[in-house]
Order: structure tokens, then C-alpha cells, then sequence
């Protein structure tokens, strides 16, 4: 049987960033200098240091041993281990999820108010999104929008591709993919694509759900 993939919810906020920033490297601590506001910083190396936290666990490794490289698409990937993982943050709570050696990719979003989905929708989603949408009933649609979104960047980080590349993609690849939405806390919707024929997956939650692994720094 497969290895399950397991999702973890990593919260961001309230966490103590000098014991984050500790386990980030040079380039992170640069990139997160850059972000404009002290939440914005103290969210970004929450979740690399979240990132680093669970692969840790799953690897049984101290997480500061950890280093990444770029793949061959643009896609991080740990330099030292063939571990499948994809790291997603939105609105304070982030899902990192580990899957053996499973291509994958996870997005998260908060389901926000102040968006123009149906602007959104227009201009990225296909026809048969946006109909689907329109048949949608009208309390549902701005979560069924997320859902749809979260669905597609899921596909397109597991492929490599980034945003700017277009939500489109080739059915031939989308097919070999099997994409699912996961159960995810209130507010928020997230989706898993995985390459092939997904295993099972096992939601969990940092770090109240540990059960094993390495738990030092």
C-alpha cells in the first residue's frame, strides 16, 4: 500500500520568531527583511520554520540540518533527501504537506469578504468554471470560487508552474493527476494534488497531533 500523505496545520500567529528566524537561512531572513510590515515577517519565518519543523519530524532529523535546492521546474525541494513536500500559508495558518515519494502539490485560502471573485473568475477560470459558478447558489459561490481556486494552484504548484504562467492547463497533464479538497479549518478551503492515483492522507495539526519524530530544535 502507498504511504499516506500527511497535511499539517501549522498556525503562524503568536509564534516566537527569534526561535524561528534561528532556523531560516540567509536567504529567508533577507526575503522576510523585505516584507513590509512586522506580521508579514513574523508569518513568513513561521512558516519556513513550520516547513522545516515538520519535514524534521517525518525525517527524524534536527530541523536546522535541513537545506533546499531549486528542482528542475523551479519547485524547492530538500537537497540531501528525495522526500515529496509542498509548503502553503494564507491568513495566518499554513499547510505543509509530506508525501514519501509522491509529486505533489497543496494550496490554502482563506475565504475572504473583500474579494471580487466573480472579477477573479472572469478572467482566469474557463467556461465551464464560470458556469458552474453561475449555477452555483448565491451563498455558496464566493466559497465554491476558493474551492475552484485552491483546486488549480494545487495542480500548478505540484507541476512546478507558477501563477504567472496562467491557471490553464493541459488536459493530458491534468489527468494524470488526482486532485481532491481537504477538510480544512472554518473560514478556510485547501486542495491536495497528487501525481498518479492518490494514497490516503492524514490531516493533522502542529503540533498537537505529534506522535513520533524528532521534537528538539
Amino acid at each position: 500500500m502507498a504511504q499516506a500523505i500527511d497535511l499539517w496545520f501549522v498556525p503562524l500567529d503568536g509564534a516566537a520568531r527569534a526561535e524561528d528566524e534561528v532556523l531560516l537561512s540567509i536567504d529567508e531572513r533577507e526575503r522576510a527583511q523585505r516584507l513590509a510590515t512586522p506580521e508579514l515577517r513574523s508569518r513568513y519565518a513561521a512558516g519556513r520554520a513550520g516547513l522545516r519543523r515538520v519535514l524534521a519530524v517525518s525525517l527524524g532529523v534536527p530541523p536546522a540540518t535541513l537545506s533546499f535546492r531549486v528542482g528542475e521546474h523551479g519547485k524547492p525541494e530538500l537537497a540531501a533527501h528525495g522526500l515529496q513536500f509542498n509548503l502553503a500559508h494564507s491568513h495566518g495558518l499554513a499547510l505543509v504537506a509530506v508525501g514519501g515519494e509522491h509529486a505533489l502539490g497543496v494550496d490554502l485560502e482563506f475565504v475572504r469578504p473583500d474579494v471580487d471573485f466573480e472579477a477573479l473568475a472572469r478572467r482566469f477560470f474557463p467556461d465551464e468554471d464560470r458556469a458552474l459558478l453561475a449555477r452555483c447558489a448565491e451563498s455558496d459561490r464566493r466559497r465554491l470560487f476558493f474551492v475552484l481556486w485552491t483546486r488549480k494552484e494545487a495542480l500548478l504548484k505540484g507541476l512546478g508552474r507558477g501563477m504567472t504562467a496562467g491557471l490553464q492547463v493541459a488536459p493530458e497533464d491534468a489527468a494524470r493527476w488526482s486532485i481532491r479538497e481537504i477538510a480544512a479549518p472554518p473560514g478556510f478551503v485547501a486542495a491536495l494534488a497528487v501525481a498518479g492515483v492518490a494514497p490516503g492522507v492524514r490531516i493533522r495539526e502542529w503540533p498537537r497531533d505529534l506522535d513520533g519524530g524528532y521534537r528538539g530544535e
